[in-house]
């Protein structure tokens, strides 16, 4: 996804005057495994938009995700002002805002979701 793809919901928020809220689920990537293998022929199907992710949750039944905990946070929504024609630096501005609480929120309770020990090396990763 490109940037100004990533960028997308919040031009939206922005052409409404809709508030956004942070939010971030804790433990997450132990829900589900991704198959791994076969590396040439899924690089070759994403270069034409394929997606090549075999997502596999319990085994009896692979689209359902395993029972493993999650913490669940929500930040305060933040306000954005309703701007009817966002420009491309309004809406990068909205998106700086976005991610500054977002990386807060993960901060905030990183040491709740993974203990003191697993936590301290730890930071969000955006991409």
């Amino acid at each position: 996804m490109s940037r100004s793809a990533a960028r997308g919901f919040l031009k939206y928020c922005l052409e409404h005057g809709v508030s956004v809220c942070p939010v971030y689920a804790f433990g997450e990537k132990h829900l589900y495994a991704n198959a791994q293998g076969c590396w040439g022929l899924r690089h070759w199907l994403n270069g034409f938009g394929i997606p090549t992710i075999f997502p596999i949750g319990r085994t009896c039944f692979p689209l359902v995700p395993r029972p493993k905990p999650l913490l669940l946070v929500v930040g305060s929504p933040l306000q954005l002002e309703r701007i009817p024609h966002p420009t491309p630096a309004q809406v990068a501005a909205a998106h700086a805002q976005y991610v500054a609480a977002l990386t807060a929120l993960f901060e905030r309770h990183k040491h709740e979701a993974y203990g003191e020990g697993e936590a301290s090396g730890l930071c969000l990763e955006l991409w």
